[in-house]
């Protein structure tokens, strides 16, 4: 009896542990990049760095363009924790450090052109723009349907196969 409450009790808190394990969407970058007014070249590797760390490089493919902007086009991606949401990211090609910065957020997408230029390191702030609170919707004067589930579709399932589990253990 003790065996199914723990074998329950283990399918729960692998659930839990599970949804919390989930980490944020990548930030991706796309766009242009000169090295002291000149296009950078075919090969030259841009690293995105949050103070020391890289955490995302690509090739440059044509001489002055990284990425693209199409759905399948290769673009530098930065793979985050929730802890670095909010930090700023620094581009760098060599030692040589981009005027734009970024702070970091999850899940977008940025056209972000890159000047690599003496003197003007981490002088720009190329961050998108927060979006506009659109204020709070006015709510239907209806009521809410009636019969909607209470517990999620995915938990259900885990529900069922722990107690379809204990249930085929006792026979």
């Amino acid at each position: 009896m003790k065996l199914e409450y723990g074998m329950l009790f283990l399918c729960l808190v692998g659930l839990v542990a599970a949804v919390s394990a989930v980490p944020p969407l990548p930030y991706e970058f796309y766009g242009t990049a000169t090295l002291d007014g000149q296009p950078v070249s075919q090969g030259t590797i841009i690293v995105a760095k949050l103070n020391e760390t890289a955490l995302g490089s690509i090739n440059v493919t044509a001489d002055g363009t990284y990425g693209g902007a199409e759905t399948f086009d290769k673009r530098l991606v930065v793979n985050t924790g929730e802890d670095t949401i909010g930090k700023t990211l620094t581009f760098w090609i060599g030692d040589r450090q981009a005027a734009q910065t970024v702070t970091l957020r999850a899940g977008e997408s940025q056209e972000l052109n890159l000047l690599f230029e003496e003197g003007k390191e981490a002088t720009i702030d190329a961050s998108l723009a927060s979006k506009p609170d659109m204020g709070t919707p006015e709510l239907p004067a209806t009521p809410a349907p009636t019969g909607a589930p209470l517990i999620s579709a995915p938990f259900l399932a885990l529900l069922v196969t722990a107690l379809l589990a204990v249930a085929f253990r006792r026979t």
